[in-house]
């Protein structure tokens, strides 16, 4: 099983999305852009997992949901990793809830841990991939088209936040037309912990 936990996005942040994404697919630019109903946050990918160890992703899961109560989460910006000349990822930042998001984050990859599982090095980033460049052909025109856009919809991030009640560990199949998504287990945020 290939399995990850993420955050869903509400259909309002989502339908945002697409209506980015169909600025930034008219630069011309040589990416595969995301389905607006694939649109998610990942909080930590697991990779294959054998079935043996699903009980103990969703133990980790679990005790993560009670490190935080129910947050609202904002989108704000639109970036690229590395950057926008070698771009090799186009996101979507989060303005409001970053904290929490990367308090949660934090709190399932030491419950992740305490299972058994690998420890992700690398620093947590919230933020929802929306696209993956597969060359860097028209870099500047999509940096451009990404800029217009953000600066063109400044008012609407706020108006397409996510009420952030829970989280699920979703398994991933690969298929022809792209990654199907299905969530496992959902975890519903029980703590009292509220981020400054």
């Amino acid at each position: 099983m290939r399995l990850f936990f993420a955050v869903a996005l509400s259909a309002d942040a989502r339908r945002l999305l697409a209506c980015a994404l169909e600025s930034l697919a008219a630069s011309g630019a040589d990416a595969k852009w995301v389905r607006e109903d694939s649109m998610h946050l990942t909080l930590a990918f697991l990779g294959e997992v054998s079935p043996e160890r699903l009980e103990a992703a969703r133990r980790a899961g679990s005790r993560a949901a009670q490190a935080l109560a129910a947050y609202r989460m904002d989108l704000g910006t639109l970036g690229a990793f590395p950057s926008w000349k070698a771009a090799r990822v186009v996101w979507a930042g989060v303005r409001a809830g970053a904290a929490e998001t990367c308090a949660l984050a934090k709190a399932l990859r030491k419950a992740l841990a305490e299972e058994g599982f690998a420890r992700e090095e690398r620093d947590f980033v919230a933020h929802v991939t929306i696209g993956r460049v597969r060359s860097v052909r028209k870099a500047s025109q999509l940096a451009s088209a990404a800029q217009a856009w953000s600066a063109e919809a400044a008012g609407r991030w706020q108006e397409s936040g996510t009420q952030v009640e829970d989280f699920s560990l979703i398994e991933s199949r690969l298929t022809p037309q792209g990654p199907r998504y299905e969530d496992v287990e959902r975890f519903p945020l029980t703590g009292g912990v509220r981020c400054a």
